[in-house]
């Protein structure tokens, strides 16, 4: 299934619900960019394995996801059922929305880089974009899923509480007048402030008649940020009143920043879309990310939904509980560039080293697959083949793999380089290579713990060579192996 802002909202219950049911979770991204020179003076010292993550790490720095694939896996009930899947292709909006005055206000303090590669151009291309003038590139962008990630998440609050209502005045608006005016000024009030003005006090100052107000203004403000205990007002047309703060003054300060969070945690609801599935597939808490009356009023309007506001709370609440006591196994193919790029979209900055991404990564997904590690253990490959070889092999036979009514995605026309279709892929390879391993499957995959996964368990291949050191963590919270 294709999701994109419009149909988002209306997939969402039914998404969760099908990351609560599943066992496996597949995943492949489509990035505007990849491999860098590793030539570069930045890699200067590293080699190995440090060398690989380093330019895995600078990649997902310097360009985008553009599509999200997911396929969902659910084990068979019993061993004369089939393996379902569910697939998704999210296409990914890069852009921040500018829908409200916050929205604006937010975008406008961020510094989210957009970078392409030719290849990406030549996707956009197939999808009508200029690749020449990038024209329509933004009306095709904006058509994606916005996501957030968990460090911009946390700023945007901060930045919320923390917001001037002024704007700081800048060196080329510092002339000789607003200088002297400064100066002054701040001689003034630190005399004030130092003989410890009772609350009723005040100190009136004024400015030069001109239609440069607001200037001044602004530069007390400024001056005041070394005085949060004190506030301004305007003093007719021609001054400004400096008064130290009542209990009636605090009490609207505080109002005015309750009602700034409050819009910038609407503002995080509507633009961190894509992070509730993030925060979904690694346990995380994707309730505040939702606006359950928001949502139920989107849904009210389609055929057949009949639930209110307490009944979708009460589903979205059950799949948080499930998703975190049990999350679905992480699955890709050949995944380093797909991880390194999934942790700098939805959690943050990357890690300087390959040890501290490691670390960080099992502390989001303490379980993953690489189905190429999967492909060379089963003795399939030689550690070359790329993904679709790999489907052909495994394209027809047993066991049987049907997709969920509506959610098989361009299985029929076998659409590579589409993320939907790849993480399809993907799966068919883990089922059935799994399969071929086991000789048989009486009810589905092994577990997680089983001794079958001992070869492969977190680890990912790393690095071009054909011949693997397979490692295994030794607890949920070790580092991550990888080769």
């Amino acid at each position: 299934m294709d999701v994109n802002s419009k149909n988002f909202w209306l997939v969402l219950p039914g998404l969760l619900q099908s990351l609560a049911d599943c066992d496996f979770a597949v995943i492949d991204l489509e990035m505007s960019g990849g491999v860098t020179d590793r030539d570069e003076s930045r890699y200067s010292g590293l080699s190995g394995k440090e060398l690989s993550y380093a330019m895995a790490a600078h990649a997902a720095t310097q360009y985008n996801v553009l599509e999200f694939g997911l396929t969902l896996i659910k084990n068979p009930k019993n061993k004369n059922s089939e393996f379902v899947t569910t697939t998704y292709n999210f296409a990914v909006n890069n852009l921040f929305l500018q829908d409200t005055r916050d929205e604006y206000i937010f975008q406008r303090s961020q510094e989210r880089v957009i970078n392409f590669s030719v290849t990406a151009l030549d996707f956009f291309k197939k999808k009508g974009v200029d690749p020449m003038t990038l024209n329509g590139f933004e009306g095709e962008h904006r058509a994606g899923v916005p996501f957030l990630s968990r460090k911009e998440r946390e700023e945007a609050i901060e930045q919320a509480i923390r917001a001037r209502n002024f704007t700081l005045v800048g060196c080329e608006e510092m002339d000789i007048p607003a200088r002297t005016f400064y100066e002054d000024n701040v001689e003034l009030i630190r005399k004030w402030y130092n003989a410890k003005p009772r609350p009723n006090s005040q100190v009136i100052m004024l400015h030069p008649r001109s239609t440069r107000v607001s200037l001044y203004r602004r530069l007390v403000a400024e001056i005041l940020e070394e005085y949060p205990d004190c506030f301004m007002e305007p003093f007719y047309s021609y001054g400004m009143r400096i008064s130290v703060k009542t209990a009636e003054t605090l009490k609207i300060e505080d109002e005015k920043r309750q009602a700034r969070v409050s819009a910038r945690e609407a503002t995080i609801k509507k633009q961190a879309c894509l992070s509730i599935v993030f925060e979904a597939l690694c346990g995380g808490n994707f309730l505040d990310l939702i606006d359950t009356v928001e949502l139920s009023a989107t849904l009210a309007a389609c055929p057949g939904w009949r639930n209110n506001v307490d009944d979708l709370q009460r589903h979205l609440n059950k799949c948080q509980t499930a998703l975190r006591a049990k999350r679905p196994v992480l699955v890709g193919h050949n995944m380093v560039y797909d991880l390194t790029f999934l942790y700098d979209a939805f959690v943050g900055y990357l890690p300087a080293t390959l040890a501290g991404f490691q670390f960080r990564l099992l502390a989001v997904f303490p379980r993953i697959i690489d189905t190429k590690v999967l492909a060379v253990h089963i003795n399939h490959v030689d550690g070359n083949d790329p993904l679709g070889a790999l489907y052909n092999d495994f394209k027809h036979g047993r066991p049987e793999i049907t997709h969920a009514l509506g959610f098989g995605y361009n299985v029929d026309q076998g659409r590579a380089h589409s993320a939907g279709f790849d993480s399809y892929m993907t799966a068919v390879v883990l089922i059935r290579g799994s399969c071929k391993k086991l000789a048989k499957v009486k009810r589905g995959l092994p577990p997680w713990e089983s001794e079958f996964w001992g070869a492969v368990r977190n680890t990912i291949r790393l690095g071009r060579g054909t011949k693997h050191v397979l490692g295994e963590s030794t607890s949920e919270t070790s580092a991550c192996v990888m080769i």
